[in-house]
């Protein structure tokens, strides 16, 4: 499975885009709306890779204060939240040096911010931006280890800056923001870019779906998608 750390400054993808829909001089997209188009596709393919390989990217951040009555803000620092990272998915929870696991929601009512019922010791419970932890606790440390999206692209300190990227398939982010961009008042056709990043993006996968050429067996913590095709 190849690194995340592209080679690719922000300024070499924006560049490159340009090269593509022939906008080297900025008549069509300006930089900060380039950048914005070029950081949707970059999220929305990183939503796909997640989906795909739960964990191409880890992050543990531990939490020394919950929030009253005891959960964990789940956005970023830089939104008020308890996190280092854009949250994407949970890998592992660990209070006290025990494992904790999801709650069977059917056993947990909060209503507001006032837990009416809760769930088993040892258990979370995930409520849009919360997760919760039981026993309600705000002192005791938690140890969170989640998937990320990471940096979006526009937000990208300055233009040297290099993006997180699986390394040696940056084509499929170029090709697919190139074609949404060329499509900018139905002026030209971007279907053959858009085949070009359909074909980057299958060699992506296959590059991603695992760390080596070692055999794997079937666990029933996997994704369906683990054992089929990449649609």
């Amino acid at each position: 499975m190849p690194t995340i750390n592209s080679a690719l400054t922000k300024a070499a993808v924006r560049t490159q885009v340009r090269q593509l829909i022939h906008d080297e001089g900025g008549k069509l997209w300006v930089d900060a709306n380039l950048d914005l188009l070029i950081g949707l596709v970059f999220d929305s393919k990183w939503s796909d890779m997640l989906n795909f390989r739960g964990k191409i990217t880890s992050q543990l951040d531990t939490i020394a204060t919950l929030t009253s009555p005891g959960y964990i803000n789940l956005q970023i620092a830089a939104d008020s939240g308890d996190l280092s990272q854009r949250f994407y998915r949970v890998q592992s929870v660990t209070r006290n040096a025990t494992q904790y696991l999801p709650a069977d929601e059917r056993f947990i009512t909060i209503e507001g911010a006032t837990v009416k019922y809760g769930g088993p010791s040892s258990c979370f419970y995930v409520r849009g931006d919360e997760m919760w932890l039981f026993p309600l606790n705000t002192t005791d440390d938690v140890e969170i280890r989640y998937a990320f999206l990471p940096t979006r692209f526009d937000l990208l300190t300055n233009d040297a800056t290099r993006m997180s990227w699986p390394v040696g398939h940056e084509a499929a982010l170029i090709f697919e923001a190139a074609a949404l961009a060329m499509s900018k008042g139905g002026l030209e056709d971007p279907s053959t870019l858009l085949e070009l990043a359909d074909r980057a993006t299958h060699r992506m996968f296959a590059s991603i779906e695992r760390d080596g050429n070692w055999a794997v067996t079937p666990a029933t913590s996997d994704d369906a998608v683990h054992w089929g095709a990449v649609n």
